[in-house]
Parts: C-alpha cells; structure tokens; sequence
C-alpha cells in the first residue's frame, strides 16, 4: 500500500525504494544507501537530489555529504503542498488551455449522432458518473421505475449502486447544477432509504423530484446536447438495468425535453412525509 501511494504523487520505483530505505538508516552517506537500496552508484545522487526537491530528504552539506529522510508525516504534508501547487498552476492555464483546444474543436449542428452502449450495472453507472461529471447546465432525469438500491437484499449484484449514485448528484449540486427528476410510481408509499436520500439533495436546493402517471422508456438529457437511454432487465424482479445507451444528439436532447417539460407540467410532487 505504501508504495501504490508514493506512486501516487509521480515518484519512482528508484525514489520509492531509496526513501524506505533511508527511513530506518537517520543520516545517511550515498555509499552506504545504494548498497542497501540496491539502486546503481551512478544514480544514487541524482536519486537524493530528487528526493530532497519533493520534500522528502534533507541534505547536510559536508564532505562527504550526509542524507536523512524527512519524518514521514511532514513528508507526506510536503507532497501534498506540491500537487497543490501543481494542480494551482494548471487551474491557472486551463482557461487559455482550453480557448485554444475550442479553436481546433468544431461541433457541427447536422453530423452524425455519437453513440455508444455500456452493458451491465457496472459500466452504466460509470457512465452516468462521467456525464455528470461533464454537465454544465442541468440534468433532466425520467424513470418509469426507480432503480433497486435495497442494500439488504441477499444477492447485492442486483442492486443499485445507490452510493456512488449519491456521490455523482452530491457533485453535481456542488458544482451549482440544477437536477429534475421526474419518476412514474403507482404506489403511494416510498422506501424510508429512498425518501431519506431525496430529502438529502433537497437540502441543496438545486433538486427538484415529482411523480407522473404518464409512462414512457427512461431517459436522462444533460444540457440540450446529451441523452441517456436506459435498458430494464425484464427477466430480473428488481429494478436492474441491463444497458445504458449514451448518445450525443442535440436534436434527439430537445426533442426529448419537449417531451419532459410536457410530463413535468402534469405532474405532481411528491408527499415524503
């Protein structure tokens, strides 16, 4: 774990090994820690001098030089403050970054829809993470049928992923975008698990579910552009998708919300009590 972790932050097996090497020696000659490290004489120096810009190492500067590994507590804080900086200064370029990259992208109103098909639960719910993940505007949910997040039926393959659902809408919402969902129920009562999580977007105020009678395919349009089709598994007794079909489609997106704000205008909202 401790080295998937310091790979993490872009070190190198060489970095890596040479630090948890250090780490029970306190002060150190170079000589004395590639024998142990095993990493080549020839590199050892440039190795350490890597080590000490990232915050790893501390170099005493005498003849010959002596190396400590930084406590590993502060080592860490270190990494952390650089990946910092280094995530500061790309936010910083982004912006000019993408002016440029729009003038080579050109999204043409009449060329052919893309599409792709993601079978099982799995790849469906990163799919919908992704999309959300690249709204911009809104997203215009439809249900015939709320997805199964019982998390305590037996066989757990056949339910919703409802926690990394919960994460994708959380993200959402604290980006500022606004999210309706409209769902078709014939009963009148709701899980308590169900109620507790919309009550939770609500707190957010960009969340707004209602229930309609009217009963058409599950469909969720992202910002007038992207539309999602949702496959049931009609020999399953829960409510589990089976394909999620991604299509990116303005015409098919504006179309599809006539017909949203068309059901959202008749419906009603929902009693949680």
């Amino acid at each position: 774990m401790k080295t998937e972790f310091l790979r993490s932050f872009g070190l190198t097996n060489s970095e890596i090994n040479v630090y948890l090497t250090m780490l029970p020696l306190g002060n150190a000659e170079a000589k004395e820690i590639y024998k142990l490290s095993k990493v080549p004489f020839g590199k050892i120096y440039n190795v350490l001098y890597s080590l000490d810009r990232k915050g790893l190492v501390d170099i005493q500067f005498t003849r010959p030089k002596v190396f400590h590994a930084v406590e590993p507590g502060m080592a860490i804080k270190n990494l952390i403050d650089q990946k910092d900086r280094e995530l500061s200064e790309l936010s910083d370029k982004a912006n000019e970054a993408g002016s440029e990259l729009g003038r080579l992208y050109r999204e043409q109103e009449g060329q052919s829809p893309f599409w792709t098909v993601m079978m099982d639960r799995e790849p469906s719910v990163h799919l919908l993470g992704r999309v959300f993940n690249e709204t911009e505007k809104e997203a215009l949910i439809y249900f015939n049928k709320l997805p199964s997040i019982d998390v305590n039926v037996e066989d757990r393959e056949k339910t919703f992923d409802h926690e990394q659902v919960v994460a994708s809408f959380m993200r959402l919402f604290q980006r500022g975008i606004n999210v309706r969902l409209l769902v078709e129920i014939v009963d009148d009562e709701m899980p308590m698990l169900r109620q507790d999580i919309f009550r939770r977007f609500m707190k957010n105020g960009r969340f707004e579910v209602r229930r309609t009678r009217e009963l058409t395919s599950p469909f969720i349009i992202i910002d007038e552009k992207k539309v999602i089709l949702s496959i049931w598994d009609p020999l399953s007794e829960e409510n589990v998708f089976i394909a999620s079909i991604y299509l990116w489609n303005a015409q098919l997106a504006r179309k599809l919300k006539d017909r949203f704000e068309a059901l959202w205008e008749d419906s009603v909202e929902f009693d949680l009590g």
